[in-house]
Parts: C-alpha cells; sequence; structure tokens
C-alpha cells in the first residue's frame, strides 16, 4: 500500500513514428532511466519499481536540484493501447517524511531547551511545538510541492526523449 501522501497520477506517452507499440518499448526504457540512480529496479509485467538510495538522487548530473530527490520509491505501471501508453506513477514520499519529522523534532527539543529557563513550562512546550510544526510545513510542504510539480513532467520528458532516440 502506498504511503498516504504519495504522489499519483498518470500521463500518456503516443506512438511514435519508429515504434509499432510503444508500450514494450517504454517500460524498458522506464526501467534503464531509473536503473541510472538505483541499484534496487524491478520489472514485474507491466511494472517498474526502483527504490533509489538516500543520496542517489544529489549526485546526479546537473547543476539544480534533482526533481526525483524526494522520492523514495517510483512505481511505473504501463496500460493503454498500441497507439497510445498510459503510464501510471506512484512517487513515495515516506521517506522525507521521517526526515523532516525527524528535523522537526529536534528542532522542538532544542528550541525547547533553550527557552526552558526564561518562561513556564506550558509556554516552552507550546511555542516549541508551534515553531516545529512550522519548520516541518515549511520543508516537508515545499519539497513535496516541488516534487508534484516537477516529478512527473520529469518523468514524461525523460521517457518520451529516450523513445524518440530508438
Amino acid at each position: 500500500m502506498p504511503f498516504p501522501i504519495s504522489i499519483r497520477g498518470s500521463f500518456s506517452i503516443p506512438q511514435v513514428d519508429s515504434i509499432d507499440d510503444v508500450r514494450p518499448h517504454l517500460l524498458e526504457q522506464a526501467e534503464i532511466l531509473l536503473s541510472i540512480n538505483s541499484d534496487d529496479v524491478s520489472a514485474d509485467g507491466q511494472t517498474v519499481i526502483s527504490r533509489p538510495g538516500i543520496a542517489a538522487w544529489f549526485f546526479s548530473y546537473g547543476n539544480n536540484w534533482h526533481p526525483m530527490v524526494a522520492f523514495d520509491d517510483i512505481t511505473l505501471t504501463v496500460s493503454g493501447s498500441a497507439s497510445v501508453a498510459e503510464v501510471a506513477y506512484t512517487l513515495s514520499t515516506r521517506r522525507m517524511f521521517w526526515i523532516v519529522l525527524s528535523i522537526a523534532t529536534v528542532v522542538a527539543i532544542f528550541t525547547g531547551a533553550t527557552s526552558f529557563s526564561q518562561q513556564p513550562l506550558l509556554n516552552t512546550v507550546v511555542n516549541s511545538a508551534k515553531f516545529a510544526a512550522l519548520a516541518f510545513f515549511w520543508i516537508f510542504g515545499t519539497n513535496y510541492l516541488l516534487g508534484l510539480l516537477r516529478g512527473p513532467y520529469w518523468l514524461r520528458d525523460q521517457l518520451l526523449k529516450r523513445l524518440q532516440s530508438l
């Protein structure tokens, strides 16, 4: 079962002129694309699953933050017809959620410990919890939004480029 706040959706890939049925080639290219930055890629029927390591996308080519760095589990399922393939994706944010939650917890503990002697205990707990919640939603929310906006488009563009180069 996917993580509740995973990014799910689908996109279509039209038929490429030189290929009769795009689906098998699409599965093959998806597996190759995801295996560039992941040691754990498996293909099962119409589905490709990739579980990249924590630093896999950080060391990718390019000077900008990679669109897939926020995702720890990428699942692509190819369906559709010979002329138009439909790619359904699930991009899991589980690892990012737990890392950011850990950071927010450390922030709450640190702010609570540093302001403990200056105000009553209840105020300290409430203020540090507010600050930690703000930090969590800022860090996780912006990374989630960036992943939502960039991840699926990057996947579609890369797969389309790979198919057109066949």
